[in-house]
């Protein structure tokens, strides 16, 4: 989860299996399903649900904004 930005608020161990809470944007949880089958030889499994919404961070909206920008352009240009 720190690789994908996530903060950990609980975890437990039940027998043999492991729980986490851990607060995720649901922009970093892409790809996570295949990425934990592979980390737990397919036994693993998540479940998510929407807690609050967050403003994009700054540098990921000028990201953003520029693709948006650079897709504006490229329509204006296949006009002409």
């Amino acid at each position: 989860m720190n690789q994908r930005r996530g903060s950990i608020n609980d975890s437990e161990t039940r027998d043999e299996e492991f729980v986490a809470q851990v607060d995720v944007s649901l922009n970093d949880m892409f790809g996570y399903s295949g990425a934990l089958r592979g980390m737990t030889q397919g036994k693993g499994e998540f479940s998510m649900e929407y807690k609050r919404h967050q403003p994009v961070m700054a540098n990921q909206q000028r990201d953003m904004e520029a693709a948006y920008q650079k897709e504006l352009a490229e329509k204006r240009a296949a006009k002409k």
